[in-house]
């Protein structure tokens, strides 16, 4: 079963891979917390 062939979990998922690298990029940005635009 392809979970990503839904397009919610997809872009669920492109959200949570947007959160980590933006956390892997500051130090100041925790996995637990909303990033700061």
């Amino acid at each position: 079963m392809d979970l990503t062939s839904d397009p919610l979990i997809e872009q669920d998922l492109n959200h949570l891979r947007s959160k980590i690298i933006i956390c892997a990029n500051s130090q100041t940005i925790k996995y637990d917390e909303e990033p700061i635009h």
